[in-house]
């Protein structure tokens, strides 16, 4: 179990880059503005203003296996969470993702 607090991401770009060198079926990346996956965890008091996701040339749905193949739609957890603050979170929160540095 782990707590993480105050901490910010500023007019930053977060990119994903390598999708042509993994294979279709090894992509489920977690991808945040501050974490990418949170397992049994509390994130809090984080600021994500002006920062950008980029999920580069990750697909939204491959055409490979079946659709109920767990890969089949990539970008799944990309910013999925808390204003884009995480990609994922299992078991754990994430709070106060307003939180102003400073004030």
């Amino acid at each position: 179990y782990a707590t993480l607090m105050h901490c910010y991401n500023d007019e930053t770009t977060v990119v994903f880059d390598g999708y042509s060198n993994i294979a279709w079926n090894e992509i489920a990346p977690r991808m945040g503005k501050i974490v990418g996956r949170m397992d049994d965890s509390v994130v809090m008091y984080v600021s994500v203003d002006d920062c950008v996701l980029d999920a580069g040339d990750l697909p939204n749905r491959t055409n490979n296996g079946s659709i109920f193949n767990k890969w089949h739609y990539p970008k799944e957890y990309i910013g999925a969470c808390c204003d884009g603050a995480a990609g994922q979170i299992v078991n754990g929160s994430l709070t106060e993702y307003d939180w102003v540095p400073g004030e």
